[in-house]
């Protein structure tokens, strides 16, 4: 038989290899002594038959007659494994690249190892990996933009009912960052402009190694807080949208040296002003014009 395993609740076809079955009306498949609500005739060594639903999880013997009556108790069959229902309560996160590669965990109940357990993304079928009987967790295989429903499966058979759906969204882009520099005690909010940002709490900013929240203005504009760092240094800003996915390209933002006034000359001037004087210190750069004494 193929899958040998299903859930309690019925509804899952499974495929019975034997000798001897004849097409009529009277061909039955049996689950122990609950007879199976619809068998499809493939050929004389195949039937398909869908599994009852059953009150417990329990071990049964599969068994075919060709009469409609319960086989002989001396006749044995392979074993059939009802399952409980795998309940699926969260999955996170809730949206990823429409290139794949996100790693989905699946929340909930029933869960259990398998060699054969599967994540179904609609029909997309990829590899399950266990953690316990609450978690496991699947890798999201490409898929165009749009909502997939999540499911559980374990030798063919969809243990689960329930399901969640999953978002497929384009990767956003950086063009550009205002401003793209500041001293290296931070603490000022740049603007990040491009393509494909979404509203979620989620979605957070990579100055370099370190995550900051952002903030939503629009499909077109995020915001961050940049944090301070130790010495000057050049990081790449990046947008995060669930931890895992992040923009393909960034933009460089520069760290800088505090500048130090040592003195200036001269140090008085005419009250009306329009005296030019020189200052002397330490890490003058080129400024930009929104620099000012």
């Amino acid at each position: 038989i193929s899958p040998c395993e299903a859930s309690i609740e019925g509804g899952s076809t499974i495929s019975v290899f034997g000798h001897n079955f004849k097409d009529s009306q009277n061909l039955a498949c049996w689950f122990g002594t609950i007879k199976s609500p619809n068998v499809k005739f493939i050929k004389s060594t195949h039937i398909q038959c869908e599994t009852p639903k059953v009150d417990n999880a329990i071990d049964v013997e599969i068994k075919v007659s060709n009469n409609g009556l319960v086989p002989l108790v001396e006749m044995t069959g392979p074993l059939f494994t009802f399952k409980a229902p795998v309940k699926i309560y969260s999955i996170t996160p809730l949206f990823g690249s429409s290139g794949g590669g996100t790693t989905i965990t699946l929340n909930g109940l029933n869960f259990y190892s398998h060699a054969k357990s599967y994540c179904l993304f609609d029909m997309k079928k990829v590899k399950a990996t266990f953690f316990n009987s609450t978690h496991v967790q699947c890798t999201a295989p490409p898929s165009g933009i749009g909502s997939t429903a999540v499911r559980f499966s374990v030798n063919g058979a969809v243990l689960s009912n329930y399901t969640y759906m999953y978002e497929y969204i384009t990767t956003p882009t950086i063009t550009s960052i205002l401003p793209t520099w500041s001293f290296v005690e931070g603490n000022v909010t740049i603007s990040v402009f491009g393509t494909s940002f979404i509203n979620s709490s989620s979605v957070s900013c990579v100055i370099g190694s370190t995550i900051v929240p952002a903030i939503y203005i629009n499909i077109t504009n995020m915001e961050c807080l940049v944090p301070p760092v130790v010495s000057p240094i050049e990081v790449v800003v990046k947008i995060d949208i669930n931890g895992q996915d992040r923009s393909r390209d960034g933009k460089i933002f520069t760290y800088r040296k505090i500048p130090q006034v040592l003195l200036m000359s001269p140090n008085s001037g005419p009250y009306v002003g329009g005296t030019s004087i020189d200052i002397v210190g330490n890490n003058f750069f080129m400024w930009n014009s929104d620099v000012y004494c």
